[in-house]
């Protein structure tokens, strides 16, 4: 999406506090949250996500919940309101200065010290990047807010994916165990047929969900990603 069609989508969906895209919604679809993805190629970002969430006092449900993919957000693709962007702000800084005050050294060193490497993320900027999902989980506000869909990414979206996410979105906003865990079912059989036997048995222990925790973002947001009947594929 270039500059000139985020501020035409933006100027035709007036009236928002807050716009926000996810730029991979393929992990939408067969992650339970978003902090489950970088697990697979960042062996230890689970256990220093877990670490900072518990020292900044924000807990670890974040961590465990299985999220609707409303909360799926790119942490640096926000546009706001000055008043959301002082919330937002203020919500960060006081969750990371506590964490600073309150990490063991070793595990401070290891998030703060870090050296980026080529074409890698620090740990440190995937836990900073996953905060506006933490915001539109716990902050208590009437703010509404409009996630946008990125449409190239949605028509690259498979079958099974479109319906994997609706899956998961249908039962966490009906609060049905019984699509949750159908969800949970076709997402191994789908991870199984396209990464491998060897794939799933070596990660599927990080990317499934371990509690009953689930997740609706409290603000109200506007999330019209094409369902799985109305994707045109064609280029």
């Amino acid at each position: 999406m270039t500059a000139t069609e985020l501020k035409a989508v933006i100027s035709s969906n007036p009236g928002f506090d807050l716009y926000y895209c996810s730029a991979n919604p393929e992990l939408e679809a067969v992650y339970h949250n978003p902090w489950r993805a970088p697990a697979v190629t960042y062996p230890d970002f689970i256990e220093l996500s877990r670490a900072f969430l518990k020292a900044s006092g924000i807990g670890e449900a974040p961590l465990e919940a299985t999220c609707h993919s409303a909360l799926f957000a790119t942490g640096n693709l926000l546009v706001a309101t000055p008043a959301i962007w002082s919330q937002y702000v203020a919500f960060a800084d006081q969750a990371i200065a506590k964490a600073a005050a309150n990490l063991g050294a070793d595990i401070a060193r290891a998030l703060f010290e870090e050296q980026p490497q080529s074409g890698r993320l620090t740990h440190w900027a995937l836990i900073v990047a996953r905060l506006p999902s933490v915001f539109l989980m716990m902050r208590q506000s009437n703010f509404q807010a409009f996630k946008i869909p990125l449409l190239n990414q949605e028509r690259a979206l498979n079958p099974h994916l479109r319906v994997l996410r609706e899956m998961k979105d249908i039962g966490l906003e009906q609060r049905s165990r019984w699509h949750v865990q159908s969800w949970m079912t076709y997402r191994g059989l789908y991870l199984a047929h396209v990464m491998g036997k060897e794939w799933v048995m070596r990660h599927i222990e990080k990317v499934t969900p371990k509690s009953a925790l689930t997740a609706l973002p409290v603000p109200k947001v506007s999330w019209p990603y094409p369902r799985s009947f109305q994707v045109d594929t064609k280029p």
